[in-house]
């Protein structure tokens, strides 16, 4: 999705900087061949004010979220800090599911169960986020965040219909991933 995103923020012009998890921080990165920041790294919380000058003097506009797993918690502010808008890709569950994949015991999809079914699931299993964040705690984050969105793409019907039963009210917006598959050549 990220080499999609950066080809289309491209071809409108725009540059893209992608903030990766690095040691105890974050390292920039661009796809941006007449620039490169190959020792940009910030450590963070502790550098967030540098990181925050930086991003401004670039004229960051827009946040795309596409994953804070390795991430330290403060990128999350990344948005309200720089007075922009954000839009959340998301790819998987971990808005509502500590396990972030939705498999549960016996390495089997879990049926979504109720919030007592998913502390028993945690419980027996182990949550696989970052940080020691309780269900009740990690969705209403997330239902915030996720509401705060200026929008939240997800790559299927099916992952909306998810999404928007954890979060009522939600609207999430249908955008198929791109296709990674290698091209295949083929001998005629």
């Amino acid at each position: 999705v990220r080499r999609d995103r950066a080809a289309a923020h491209r071809r409108a012009g725009r540059r893209t900087l992608t903030l990766r998890p690095h040691s105890d921080g974050c390292r920039v990165e661009t796809d941006d061949l007449t620039i490169r920041f190959p020792n940009l790294t910030f450590a963070l919380p502790h550098e967030m004010p540098d990181l925050l000058t930086f991003l401004r003097d670039e004229g960051v506009g827009l946040v795309e979220w596409h994953h804070l797993l390795g991430h330290h918690p403060v990128i999350r502010s990344l948005p309200e800090r720089l007075a922009v808008p954000y839009d959340v890709f998301v790819h998987d569950y971990v808005w509502f599911c500590p396990r972030i994949t939705l498999v549960g015991i016996g390495e089997r999809y879990c049926g979504e169960p109720d919030l007592d079914g998913c502390r028993r699931c945690v419980r027996a299993q182990g949550s696989l986020l970052d940080e020691r964040l309780g269900i009740d705690a990690l969705r209403t984050r997330s239902a915030a965040e996720l509401g705060a969105a200026r929008r939240v793409l997800v790559p299927s019907h099916d992952t909306a219909r998810r999404i928007e039963r954890h979060f009522p009210g939600l609207i999430c917006q249908v955008e198929a991933p791109e296709d990674d598959r290698p091209a295949l050549p083929l001998a005629v």
